[in-house]
């Protein structure tokens, strides 16, 4: 152990006290994350040292008073009898000192687990060959937290030996919670919950924070580590999901009961990688976007029918980021979240499922001011800092963009390929015609044109031949032998250019410009894509569709119920052709509602309140179901093609 520096205060000062520890305790526990006491105990025991820390069930107690509290040990460098009073009689850090391995136990452990263990929670360590005990509680009478005083020949001491408490309410032995695998040094944490009576196991299910169930914390330690030291083990004696069947003895030998499964917990890269859980690894790579944040992307093949449980199979994104405190690499603002696979171009749910996405923006450095993200004090969330950054929210739909505008070739083919049953409109394009001309030059699109001064780069798809409205035909050619003339053809030929999908890898230099000219594309899809009662989705940044794609629900009811309301008024032999003009009439309507927004960019001031605001999937849906002008257009063109309708 390091020894500490005595830092005597400036003449004339006196430093600050908490006058409550209670409160501030109280306070972190509300803004940090539901289970965040494992993510305090794994990282104390990394820092420890240890090899392997295990979430396991306090057999004693469940044999003599039939309570299953959890028992979390590691088998870390210890604590003396002084460290632990030193450690946990205050709350702040109070005489931690700097750089010792335990300098993350302090605010972390006690505010995320006090709350809800006011009973207790006891501390059982061995040092050097030395163990000691404390045992932290709530005192309801001063309303604050602290150590229990336990008599001993020399008055009352906060840290003792380990004593037997089978004949007390808890019924169990402290001098046996560390088990024969912790064979030198290392640490025991005992949860009491709020009465002797609680179980501990489920976490925190008083207050409604934590699942209820151990497969919360299994999920946690998936979703907030990206990977553990080498040579760490966590490991997890996991209770059967049924209640019912929770074991009342040990059995086996006196070791565990054989119910159990005792298995190890990975960190999300391992599960990735090594992808136990699905088929192999298809592709893997790293997309660079502004201000030094990359994604590393990773795409799997097609998914088993039985994953290996436990473990995440489905993608996710995240946000990666390591402190300097000695904590593995952590997973922040973790989600698998279809609106957030949309803002990063990524509709379809058969690649959702198979991509996961890891955002690495660089770390904040006071001193130099540039863009860097810092956690906030509860440890719950990250936040942005510098360049404009103060404190703010991370700009996780800004990364979104830049990412679908540079999505690489393999998600994107992975996109077409989950596509290959999906059309954009029917073989008759009139309606699209007719929306082009309205809307199609009020639609500006980002797109790379081709440009030798150019600093990004692109591969050459199409040509840039701007929309003409049939309203306002191109000037005849003069006289002029062709050239250079108003409107001739060589005139049109040299205005020409290159134009393809923003790419980070392609080989022509070209530069980001707006063009008119596009509609978006609007597709019917499985009700899979959506959260349950919507019609539509907006996808601003799609790889495949430059100028926006809105996904339609074709399941959703309404549709079916219209549907089903014309084909009744028609004979049955044009059930095929009245469906498919009912969904063509919805697709127009759709399409021309996010045109109309559009012009709404002239007076809105901040733009993204269109994407995020009005073309929202629960706006479009609402817009969708107004049902007038729908039931309008679908009439007159029935009448059109299939001539009058049945009498009803």
């Amino acid at each position: 152990m390091s020894e500490t520096t005595s830092l005597l205060p400036a003449p004339g000062f006196r430093g600050m006290t908490s006058t409550n520890p209670a409160l501030h305790i109280g306070r972190a526990y509300m803004e940090s994350d539901p289970h965040q006491w494992v993510r305090e105990l794994i990282v104390n025991s990394i820092q420890a040292g240890a090899r392997r820390v295990d979430f396991t069930t306090d057999w004693q107690g469940v044999q003599n008073t039939g309570v299953y509290r959890r028992l979390v040990v590691d088998d870390g460098c210890g604590m003396s009898a002084s460290q632990l009073e030193s450690f946990y009689g205050a709350y702040g850090g109070s005489g931690r000192p700097v750089g010792e391995t335990h300098d993350n136990f302090g605010v972390g452990a006690k505010s995320s687990l006090l709350p809800w263990n006011k009973y207790g929670m006891v501390l059982v360590s061995r040092r050097d060959g030395d163990e000691s005990l404390v045992w932290l509680r709530y005192d309801d009478r001063t309303d604050t937290f602290g150590m229990r005083l336990f008599p001993t020949g020399e008055g009352q001491e906060a840290a003792v030996e380990p004593f037997d408490a089978t004949n007390t309410e808890l019924g169990v032995d402290f001098r046996a919670l560390l088990p024969a695998w912790v064979e030198g040094s290392g640490t025991a944490v005992l949860l009491l919950g709020a009465d002797p009576l609680e179980n501990t196991v489920l976490g925190d299910v008083v207050s409604g924070r934590d699942q209820g169930s151990e497969k919360g914390v299994i999920d946690y330690i998936h979703r907030r580590f990206w990977d553990f030291p080498n040579g760490f083990t966590v490991t997890f004696c996991e209770l059967p999901h049924d209640r019912d069947a929770w074991p009342r003895s040990t059995i086996n030998g006196g070791t565990e009961p054989s119910v159990l499964r005792h298995h190890e917990v990975r960190g999300a890269q391992r599960n990735i990688i090594e992808a136990t859980g699905n088929s192999r690894l298809v592709d893997s790579g790293t997309v660079t976007l502004s201000n030094e944040v990359t994604v590393h992307w990773f795409l799997g093949g097609k998914r088993r029918s039985n994953p290996v449980p436990p473990m995440h199979t489905n993608g996710f994104i995240t946000v990666l980021y390591q402190s300097d405190n000695g904590a593995p690499p952590e997973m922040w603002d973790f989600t698998q979240s279809p609106y957030r696979y949309r803002r990063f171009g990524i509709s379809e749910k058969e690649v959702r499922d198979r991509l996961f996405l890891v955002i690495e923006p660089p770390r904040f450095d006071p001193g130099k001011g540039k863009f860097g993200v810092y956690p906030n004090g509860a440890r719950s969330q990250l936040l942005a800092a510098g360049s404009g950054f103060a404190g703010s929210k991370l700009p996780i739909p800004e990364w979104g963009e830049e990412f679908a505008a540079s999505c690489p070739d393999a998600i994107v083919k992975a996109l077409r390929s989950a596509r290959d049953d999906e059309t954009s409109s029917s073989s008759d394009y009139t309606w699209r015609n007719r929306l082009a001309e309205k809307f199609g030059e009020r639609w500006p699109i980002l797109r790379s044109v081709s440009d030798q001064t150019g600093k990004t780069t692109m591969l050459p798809t199409t040509e840039a031949i701007p929309f003409r409205s049939k309203k306002a035909p191109a000037s005849p050619p003069t006289p002029d032998n062709g050239a250079g003339t108003k409107g001739s053809p060589v005139e049109r030929q040299q205005k020409t250019a290159s134009v393809g999908v923003i790419t980070p890898t392609g080989r022509a230099p070209a530069k980001n410009r707006r063009v008119g000219g596009g509609l978006p594309d609007a597709v019917w899809v499985d009700e899979a894509e959506f959260d349950p009662g919507f019609l539509a989705n907006w996808i601003p940044h799609d790889p495949n569709h430059p100028s926006g794609l809105i996904q339609l629900n074709r399941d959703h009811p309404v549709i079916l119920e219209v549907i089903r309301t014309w084909q009744g008024r028609f004979p049955p032999h044009h059930e095929d052709e009245v469906g498919r003009i009912v969904l063509e009439v919805y697709q127009e309507v759709a399409v021309a509602q996010v045109a109309h927004t559009e012009h709404l960019r002239r007076v809105v001031s901040d733009s993204k309140i269109i994407d995020e605001q009005l073309r929202s999937s629960g706006a479009l849906t609402t817009g969708l179901l107004g049902i007038v002008p729908e039931e309008e257009m679908i009439s007159s063109r029935l009448s059109r093609r299939l001539g009058a309708k049945r009498r009803v």
